[in-house]
């Protein structure tokens, strides 16, 4: 990882990044697109795409050892959500996703945002809620921060 002064060390791997050209590889065949590319180091998110006359944003994770059952809720940084939400409204981009790729299911899931989708469902309970939450394994205090919480059947189930 190396000393970088003041910036927090980058945990992501070659393996990592392969990973998700993977992922990107299975996106290009969904959304019959080539205008999917990553996005630099810096960005809030790791891919961009565009189809459709749409251009989005995609946040890749993949479980490689995670049965896609075994979390009701996906995690993702509140931060990162918000840059999505700021994006849309500035008209950057149409949309922002996530895909999460579970390799030893063959199974690709897939949420795109709708503002729609936050707040309170019919039964009073929220959909997709905001708490603190984030890795503990790496000893990294700044890797516990406000996240948004979105129920795994919130996502769709692509072939892959």
């Amino acid at each position: 990882m190396g000393d970088y002064g003041n910036r927090r060390p980058q945990y992501e791997t070659k393996s990592d990044r392969d990973n998700e050209e993977r992922v990107r590889s299975m996106l290009r065949r969904i959304y019959a697109t080539s205008e999917i590319g990553k996005c630099p180091p810096a960005h809030a998110f790791d891919t961009t795409i565009r189809y459709d006359g749409k251009e989005g944003w995609f946040e890749i994770k993949v479980r490689p050892e995670i049965k896609p059952d075994k979390y009701p809720t996906y995690m993702i940084s509140k931060a990162k959500w918000d840059t999505g939400k700021i994006a849309i409204k500035e008209k950057l981009i149409t949309t922002f996703m996530i895909a999460v790729h579970y390799p030893l299911y063959h199974q690709l899931l897939i949420y795109t945002y709708k503002p729609e989708d936050e707040g309170p469902n019919e039964n009073g309970g929220e959909q997709i809620y905001e708490a603190m939450g984030g890795r503990t394994d790496r000893g990294d205090s700044q890797d516990q921060e406000l996240c948004m919480y979105i129920p795994i059947w919130m996502f769709e189930v692509q072939k892959i």
